[in-house]
């Protein structure tokens, strides 16, 4: 992970509690579901800025305005959440919806979350490229080539913005709630990773359960976006049914832990512990005579059989032995040694 997207010690990959709409416009909910989120120990925290009238056309379509005024929170109520994250040390995240939400929220979040509708609304990538802060991009909706062609965008917007080692991250995504296995299309991923190499790489979540979050960590997933909800939560938004709760965030970063500890180093070599307890001897075979032999005896195929114990001629060195001479006479199942045979 680059410093842009710091994770624990212990894991690496960067998970995100979607709060989102969960509060359905309740500022203390959201107050508490923060808490709850924090408490579970994510790396970021996220919510959703906008208002009615800046997301949607309220001549065409007045009940999404609607809609989405219910589920509303003001830009001090945005600054208040934004301000109990850094506090509580994690990171405050938001799909940002409108340019003034944007410009009040800006300066609180290290990453710009978009989301899936924003994919190909090119002009809202050129105004967040004017802050430098790398995007985490959601890809629902989407055919490859609208993929390539917003982070062509991406890229062209902030070719000139000095990002050092900070990266734009691309998730797949499925914009369903909730969707099935067979809809999440997690091998997508590594289509991903082809073709935007210097993109991270990971996956935002939209079924129920955490089965294909772990699937999705253990293919390699580098961000994690999951909504968050509290179990007594009792309401019919349908975000809530893709929610995962404190205790199942817990078992997500809990599982990214112990892949970070079996995947471990990519340098193969013999381990402490098995040098420890003498498995490279006691597991391994030598070559020892299954017969009796004099001083002056050639060694062929028949004299040899290879055992266990590790101890004298490698089973390895069977070729390498047969045709030697042997200069003292052995006994069968003896350890011989190189010295043991004419000319080593």
């Amino acid at each position: 992970m680059t410093d842009d997207m710091k994770t624990q010690k212990t894991h690496d990959v960067y998970i995100i509690a979607e709060i989102g709409g969960n509060h359905e416009g309740d500022f203390g909910l959201a107050k508490e579901l923060l808490n709850q989120a924090v408490d579970s120990g994510v790396n970021a925290v996220k919510f959703q800025a906008y208002t009615g009238e800046g997301i949607a056309n309220k001549v065409v379509d007045p009940s999404r305005v609607k809609h989405f005024n219910k589920f509303t929170l003001s830009l001090e109520n945005h600054i208040e959440l934004a301000e109990m994250c850094i506090n509580s040390k994690v990171d405050y995240l938001a799909s940002v919806w409108n340019k003034d939400m944007l410009q009040g929220l800006i300066p609180y979040m290290k990453h710009v979350k978009v989301g899936s509708g924003d994919l190909t609304n090119y002009r809202f990538f050129e105004l967040i490229s004017a802050y430098k802060k790398p995007l985490i991009i959601s890809t629902g909706l989407s055919s490859e080539q609208e993929v390539i062609d917003a982070v062509k965008a991406i890229d062209r917007y902030y070719r000139d913005c000095e990002m050092g080692e900070q990266k734009h991250a691309l998730l797949q995504c499925t914009s369903m709630y909730p969707i099935e296995y067979s809809d999440a299309n997690l091998n997508v991923m590594h289509r991903f990773k082809e073709l935007f190499p210097n993109y991270q790489i990971g996956y935002s979540d939209h079924t129920i359960g955490t089965t294909a979050i772990q699937v999705a960590i253990s293919m390699g997933a580098k961000v994690i976006e999951a909504h968050f909800t509290d179990k007594k939560i009792k309401s019919d938004f349908r975000d809530h049914k893709v929610s995962k709760t404190i205790d199942e965030f817990k078992e997500i970063i809990k599982f990214s832990k112990q892949v970070k500890q079996l995947q471990g180093s990519n340098k193969k070599s013999l381990l402490e512990i098995e040098k420890a307890h003498g498995h490279e001897v006691s597991f391994r075979r030598s070559l020892y005579l299954n017969k009796k032999l004099p001083a002056g005896a050639v060694i062929g195929e028949q004299d040899v059989i290879a055992l266990r114990p590790a101890a004298g001629i490698p089973a390895s060195e069977f070729y390498s032995l047969l045709g030697k001479k042997l200069v003292r006479t052995k006994e069968a199942l003896e350890i011989i040694e190189w010295h043991d045979f004419e000319g080593s």
